[in-house]
């Protein structure tokens, strides 16, 4: 199975992600591609981190961008504590054989304290692209 895979740090707040093609949920026939990603979460600060929203960019073949905002992830605002991480899987359909991700967490430590980690670009790539 072929996967993609990426690595941010902000702030002491590592992401990394990787994705995959989940075949039984296309159907290329109707351009229809289904890729799930499992992003792991670590905080390698000394302040437990909130991840109160998310940031996406999601760019198919042909260039046509979707984006998407949302408060917390899977449902959730995780509190990561120092030394500790949070992982999770989602899923993101596209139109084409091959595509990208990117975005960003919005986070805050304390009641005060606010910003943006990143997410680092990874690809969508369906295994028939690469035939």
């Amino acid at each position: 199975m072929l996967r993609t895979e990426s690595v941010a740090c902000t702030r002491a707040l590592r992401v990394e992600t990787t994705s995959f093609y989940v075949p039984r949920r296309s159907q290329p026939h109707k351009h229809e591609f289904y890729f799930a990603y499992t992003i792991c979460v670590t905080n390698e600060g000394d302040r437990p981190v909130r991840l109160v929203g998310r940031r996406w960019k999601i760019t198919n073949a042909i260039g046509m961008v979707e984006r998407v905002l949302g408060d917390g992830v899977v449902g959730q605002t995780p509190l990561i504590e120092p030394g500790s991480h949070f992982e999770y899987t989602s899923a993101c359909p596209i139109d084409t054989r091959f595509g990208a991700m990117e975005g960003g967490y919005r986070c805050e430590i304390g009641r005060d304290e606010r910003f943006e980690a990143e997410i680092a670009p990874f690809l969508l790539v369906a295994p028939h692209v690469l035939q």
